[in-house]
């Protein structure tokens, strides 16, 4: 069950609550490592599910906040992943699997740029939160069975493309949702979005690159400790300067 216990929506000035991958509006600009080169440096290990067992065909992102790096790859069968890079500032590893598997996504933040780094994910079971980001507009037309509408009546449109990121507000049971209490989708089909999220307290923030007349972010407070369907979220309309 999951109980809202703020919701805020709001314009979030210079967007640095979260750490995002570059290009955050819309589809993610990753692109293909390079082959292996000895002269660079890499982050390699190998993904497992929460029973140890090796984990293919899974996303694995690594990028810089600056957009200096921003490489996808994909897990081998047995769960091994190599990503060669250049030096650069403090990297992040995102391991995204897919929601069928039943497991959160992983965020290992801060490791070097200029060091080879080798390490081992294990994955959790992570609940299924779903939810549609919507905005209201104006009501147009005749309603069903040909009646007016009523006057200043508003529909709730569903907004695709935006960029969710979920991070932790407590420490978690272990003290490791800092590796485990994150998540992050975009936004489908009618404004539908699906993710697996650990339990505990969290912060969600909708990041909109698409939709000038609405605020640029909106965040929403949320216990998760079950399956739950959050119902619309509403982006504000802007604020006339």
């Amino acid at each position: 069950m999951i109980s809202s216990l703020l919701l805020l929506l709001f314009l979030l000035p210079g967007l640095g609550l979260l750490s995002l991958p570059p290009a955050f509006g819309g589809e993610p600009k990753f692109k293909l490592p390079p082959p292996p080169d000895p002269t660079k440096h890499a982050i390699s290990g190998r993904v497992l599910l929460p029973d140890g067992k090796a984990l293919g065909d899974c996303v694995v992102r690594l990028w810089e906040a600056s957009g200096e790096v921003s490489l996808e790859t994909r897990t081998k069968a047995n769960g091994e992943f190599s990503i060669p890079h250049n030096n650069c500032g403090k990297l992040t590893l995102e391991v995204i699997p897919e929601l069928d598997k039943g497991c959160s996504q992983s965020l290992v933040e801060n490791l070097p740029g200029d060091e080879t780094r080798k390490l081992i994910v294990r994955l959790r079971h992570g609940h299924l939160v779903t939810g549609r980001v919507v905005a209201e507009e104006a009501a147009s037309g005749l309603a069903l069975g040909g009646l007016m509408r009523k006057k200043n009546a508003t529909v709730l449109r569903g907004l695709k493309g935006l960029t969710i990121k979920v991070e932790p507000l407590d420490k978690g049971d272990d003290g490791r949702a800092h590796l485990y209490g994150s998540g992050g989708c975009e936004t489908g089909r009618q404004g539908t979005f699906s993710m697996r999220l650990t339990s505990g307290k969290k912060k969600l923030t909708i990041y909109n690159e698409l939709y000038p007349e609405l605020v640029k972010a909106g965040s929403k407070e949320i216990i998760v400790d079950g399956d739950e369907h959050l119902g619309a979220i509403k982006l504000l309309p802007k604020k006339e300067d």
